[in-house]
């Protein structure tokens, strides 16, 4: 089983370790109204369609009509440089292909590439959503059952509660209600995803079957902040065996290892973490331990930065049993760690599979990174 690698955060890299873990990977694809580009597909985002018309002009004829999600192609050199606005939206004319039509319409309402992520090696069949106001592409699937994860006090303090989600996702976002620093490009590059049921939802799952017990355990949230996922989860530490499920005689570890260190800097020292899964079928046999190590099937970016001493790694934050075998399954989260502009935060779902010797292994399924929007 091959473990192939994802990278998070590449900025000011000073001191590296390679270690292991699970994780999450999304690309981006916001509206730029007024950078639109020949010889690219577009998306329709406005609910009710576009028209297409003759001319530059919302009085020009109408020569036929764009629905929801429809992809057209921009055609090279015949739209209008000059920027407008129409109903508060920013954009310009431009001319568009569409199976048997061609026309102009309005680009304040194009998405560039599709409107959700396509599916790949990763994010196929199962799905992971960060919910809440973006600048990135939407990790979303609608043939899957989604669940909407969310923290609700409980008699521990806190607990993780699991719901059927009734999302709703808005391309109309209005920007003047974002801080001075949210201001990210110009409108109509915001997208919002929200729960209209379960309030205060942290991050959706999708999911090909309905979960059977979707309740599952929050990871230690006792530095719960109230909000988000502040001071939620487990943190993997470097050299550590963290026992993530237990049954009889049979165990099974999450672990971090140090690979390699390269010292960049003296001043601020940043590390590279993975984590690997582990099996242990005779309790306290460490070599038997290391000769059974089973590594998570992870996509090919899974490196995972962190500072030692600020408990800002990947953090287990929820197990479950997602796909009803029997054996939990996880969400990692790993903080923004970005020390000036932009950054992102990831989300990785994990899912339990079975190796041809019959044993449990955890693959990631789905991830997302969810980038920020603040500029500099």
């Amino acid at each position: 089983m091959s473990n192939r690698l994802i990278s998070i955060n590449g900025a000011s890299l000073f001191k590296v370790i390679l270690v292991t873990l699970l994780h999450v990977v999304l690309g981006t694809g916001a509206i730029l109204a007024q950078d639109i580009e020949s010889d690219q597909f577009y998306t329709v985002v406005a609910k009710s369609g576009l028209n297409v018309r003759a001319e530059k002009s919302l009085e020009s004829k109408k020569v036929g009509g764009l629905p929801f999600q429809a992809e057209v192609e921009v055609i090279p050199g015949a739209g209008n440089e000059e920027e407008i606005s129409i109903d508060g939206r920013p954009g310009k004319w431009v001319k568009v292909r569409y199976r048997n039509i061609q026309g102009y319409v309005f680009s304040g309402y194009l998405k560039r590439g599709k409107l959700y992520i396509p599916s790949g090696e990763i994010n196929n069949g199962y799905r992971i959503l960060n919910l809440g106001t973006r600048c990135t592409a939407i990790n979303y699937d609608p043939a899957l059952i989604w669940y909407t994860f969310r923290i609700v006090s409980g008699e521990s303090g806190c607990e993780a509660e699991l719901k059927r989600s009734n999302l709703t996702i808005d391309y109309d976002v209005d920007e003047s209600t974002f801080a001075d620093g949210m201001h990210y490009q110009a409108a109509g590059e915001f997208v919002s995803v929200m729960d209209s049921v379960n309030k205060g939802g942290i991050v959706a799952i999708g999911v090909p079957a309905e979960i059977e017990n979707p309740s599952g355990e929050l990871l230690d949230c006792s530095d719960f902040t109230g909000k988000g996922l502040g001071g939620v989860g487990k943190f993997i530490y470097p050299y550590e065996n963290y026992l993530y499920y237990e049954k009889g005689h049979q165990r099974f570890y999450l672990c971090a290892r140090e690979l390699a260190s390269i010292e960049y800097s003296t001043s601020i020292k940043k590390e590279y973490l993975l984590i690997n899964a582990m099996h242990d079928p005779h309790v306290g046999d460490e070599e038997e331990m290391k000769r059974k190590n089973i590594g998570a099937k992870l996509h090919w970016k899974n490196l995972i930065s962190y500072q030692y001493g600020n408990h800002q790694g990947p953090r287990l934050i929820w197990k479950g049993d997602v796909n009803n075998d029997g054996f939990p399954d996880c969400i990692f989260y790993t903080p923004n760690m970005s020390e000036s502009c932009g950054g992102s935060s990831w989300f990785s779902l994990l899912v339990s599979k079975k190796n041809t010797r019959g044993e449990f292994y955890l693959e990631a399924v789905a991830e997302e990174e969810f980038e920020s929007c603040h500029g500099c």
